[in-house]
């Protein structure tokens, strides 16, 4: 599935995209529909989630679980989810998803992880 986030129109500022504007542009309900779509188009049932920040992991953790989907939102702040916590319920089969910010970046090596 394409990303239709128009990255054109989000401010570049200290070397990377405007916090607030990227958030505003990746937590719409159509970005969720596609993703939807995606989930079950391409099955899985440990799922890595990358999320562009705090408010956006809420987002799609509070989307997806309201579909029952079993997840967990992990970030280095105050109400993320406990990290070592939400990989070992991932790997149990306890959570079906993590969305993480700024956690687990380029290079990771998660090999339960099959979507």
């Amino acid at each position: 599935m394409r990303d239709e986030i128009d990255y054109a129109n989000i401010p570049w500022r200290n070397k990377r995209f405007d916090p607030a504007a990227l958030a505003e542009a990746a937590q719409t309900e159509a970005r969720m529909e596609t993703l939807w779509r995606a989930w079950h188009e391409h099955p899985g049932r440990k799922t890595l989630i990358f999320c562009c920040g705090i408010a956006h992991a809420e987002f799609v953790r509070t989307w997806l679980s309201a579909r029952g989907v079993r997840t967990a939102a992990v970030y280095s702040a105050e109400g993320t989810d406990d990290r070592e916590g939400a990989i070992e319920a991932l790997a149990r089969g306890d959570l079906d998803a993590v969305c993480s910010v700024d956690v687990f970046n380029e290079g990771v090596d998660v090999p339960l992880v099959d979507r």
